[in-house]
């Protein structure tokens, strides 16, 4: 596993973002305030709960990336496993007491957890293919890797406003976004059995563009491409308000959350058939069918 391959965000960049989002939500005194509510990060820390409720099995050894809430956490210590944290934001690490780095250079040693949960920021990493082989290593055989992070088709009415607003010399402000498909093959490649990806749409509304970029700089999703442009000016700006509302007194922003979940494999695991071993062909299906 190496990073050799050329950074598509600025890793110091999106540290920075995290540890803004996460001093806009804490008091002075370091306890979660919420003076700036993170609503895609409560998203996705409660429906990783309700999917993680689903799993009739208790871990022991659990590891949870990125949750800005901190209440995935707190549940599995509730819950007897012995919880470790991983941030990207070295001062949001320092507070949490967590691990701190990018997720494609997670070190963690091999096969010491029974569970990980993701709760965000993979639409980010630079390297997602390694950070997925990194956390198939770090599974013992039966493992849970669950997680969600922003995926394909979100903030499309953002995107919208930004265009029309630079119709002339569109700048590329909006990050790429990774495919319910795309994500399905690379749990595939990196070892995980038994792999699920699916979509969730969120519908979100706002009265601003203003409120729109609030969350999202709550969450830390405010750009940090490697390749920053230029700042908006205040009439480019003006034109993207303009635009997304585009006549209404609010407009309906969708979230897509891509869930995704995989385990490391064992023998007590479901295999398919070997091939050859159908006992019925499929013509005789086909003819049985034809001919009632």
């Amino acid at each position: 596993m190496n990073n050799a391959t050329a950074d598509i965000f600025n890793r110091n960049r999106r540290a920075m973002l995290r540890d803004r989002a996460h001093s806009r939500g804490a008091s002075n005194d370091g306890r979660d305030a919420k003076l700036v509510d993170d609503i895609i990060g409560r998203l996705i820390a409660d429906s990783l709960l309700d999917r993680l409720g689903d799993v009739r099995r208790r871990f022991s050894a659990a590891l949870v990336i990125g949750d800005a809430s901190g209440c995935i956490a707190a549940w599995l210590r509730d819950h007897g496993a012995l919880t470790r944290e991983w941030d990207v934001g070295p001062r949001t690490a320092q507070h949490r007491g967590s691990y701190v780095g990018d997720e494609d250079q997670l070190d963690v040693d091999p096969e010491s957890l029974d569970l990980i949960i993701w709760a965000g920021g993979g639409e980010s990493v630079n390297n997602l293919p390694d950070a997925l082989l990194r956390c198939r290593f770090a599974l013992r055989p039966d493992g849970l890797l669950l997680g969600a992070m922003v995926g394909g088709g979100s903030f499309g009415a953002l995107r919208a406003a930004l265009l029309a607003a630079e119709s002339d010399r569109p700048a590329l402000r909006m990050h790429p976004q990774v495919a319910l498909a795309s994500l399905s093959d690379l749990l595939q490649r990196s070892g995980f059995a038994l792999p699920v990806v699916d979509s969730e749409p969120y519908q979100l509304s706002y009265r601003s563009l203003a409120n729109l970029v609030r969350d999202l700089r709550a969450a830390g999703l405010s750009h940090h491409l490697a390749q920053r442009p230029e700042p908006l000016t205040r009439a480019t700006w003006a034109r993207a308000a303009i635009a997304f509302l585009d006549g209404a007194d609010s407009r309906t922003e969708q979230l897509n959350l891509l869930h995704f979940i995989g385990w490391a494999s064992a023998e007590s695991q479901p295999k398919p058939a070997p091939r050859g071993s159908a006992t019925v062909s499929l013509s005789d299906v086909l003819r049985i069918r034809q001919n009632p």
